[in-house]
């Protein structure tokens, strides 16, 4: 029975597309929605399982998504993306806490940072995450935050006695702002990570010019030339690039 779905819903948003569609089935919990178009001009669709039993009419509309016809994910699926992940299982991201590296202990800097900026009042957990030898990339995830479970994540790539304290504790307060002012919806159907109220506040960092500079400046560290895909686009949870700061 749920072959028979994934495969009905598979055909029903093909025809909608109308072009030549490749489509993968996953679970993830932070990318529900990836569309990009190959060299050989076919559009590779991730989607997350959920939208597999959606009402036709948010699926109508991720077809629309995916066809192009809006060029921002339609208010009414990003409300069923949002009433579903909340219905997620995200224990599993507690499984593996680890704070101390070979640099760094991420508690200790959640400390300073919590202490400084929060009053203390701010109870999060915190962990790193991610091979800190792998350097082929277009673009590094240096923070993560999932509200579900109210988690941290650094990367460890950022474990390393090269990068100051100063730029690890910022991407830790970055991350902990979004506990404060989570990512919505606009009037315009667009997914805003940053608030405006968010940024005020992330320039409160004492040392955030010498941070934005430094991370500006050592771009070239992390990130190496790779094919790119074109037109791509992801509507994820919890991610945020450090490539678009």
């Amino acid at each position: 029975m749920v072959k028979n779905t994934r495969y009905e819903f598979s055909t029903r948003l093909q025809n909608w597309v109308g072009s030549n569609l490749k489509i993968r089935i996953n679970n993830n919990r932070s990318t529900m929605v990836h569309v990009r178009k190959d060299e050989g001009k076919i559009t590779n669709v991730s989607l997350h399982r959920m939208f597999i039993r959606a009402p036709k009419t948010i699926q109508k509309a991720l077809a629309h998504f995916i066809r192009r016809d809006k060029a921002v994910i339609s208010p009414s699926v990003q409300a069923f993306i949002d009433k579903n992940i909340a219905q997620l299982d995200h224990s599993h991201l507690l499984d593996e806490i680890c704070t101390k590296g070979s640099t760094y202990n991420l508690k200790t800097l959640y400390n300073r940072v919590n202490r400084r900026y929060f009053n203390s009042q701010m109870k999060l957990r915190i962990t790193w995450y991610g091979d800190p030898h792998v350097k082929f990339r277009t673009k590094c995830t240096f923070g993560l935050y999932y509200d579900m479970v109210k988690l941290v994540k650094i990367h460890r790539l950022l474990d390393n006695p090269q990068i100051p304290a100063y730029v690890v504790e910022y991407v830790i307060y970055h991350e902990m702002l979004h506990a404060l002012y989570p990512a919505y919806v606009d009037e315009n159907g667009r997914n805003c990570i940053h608030s405006r109220e968010f940024k005020e506040m992330e320039r409160n960092f004492r040392e955030f010019e010498h941070a934005q500079n430094w991370l500006k400046i050592h771009r070239i560290n992390f990130f190496a030339p790779q094919r790119v895909y074109s037109n791509g686009r992801t509507q994820q949870m919890g991610k945020h690039q450090a490539s678009k700061r």
